[in-house]
């Protein structure tokens, strides 16, 4: 990424991670993290070209770094900016997820 992580996407996303990888093995699957992509209200065309940008080894598999970077995309994907992987260089506003309120205290 060009543009490290804000302390907000780390904290976010972290805690998300966290979440999703209870057992710590650094990896999540597709059938993990599915419910989640799909809270943020996009299409599933373009959930699955945000997983295909951010698996990019195609091993059905997230680790810490490449589920951020599908945070970041989805994050440009939900205020209409085109999904490529220059996109997930620059930051954004965190991704909003039905599922997931924000506290930002």
């Amino acid at each position: 990424m060009q543009e490290p992580l804000t302390a907000e996407e780390k904290k976010f996303y972290g805690s998300i991670f966290k979440t999703l990888d209870p057992k710590g093995t650094g990896m999540i699957s597709g059938g993990v993290a599915k419910p989640l992509l799909e809270a943020s209200g996009l299409s599933l065309p373009t959930l699955g070209e945000i997983w295909n940008l951010s698996d990019s080894e195609n091993s059905g598999f997230l680790n810490q770094f490449s589920f951020c970077v599908a945070m970041r995309l989805i994050a440009h994907s939900q205020k209409g900016d085109p999904i490529t992987l220059s996109s997930a260089n620059m930051a954004a506003p965190l991704a909003k997820f039905r599922t997931i309120q924000v506290n930002n205290t």
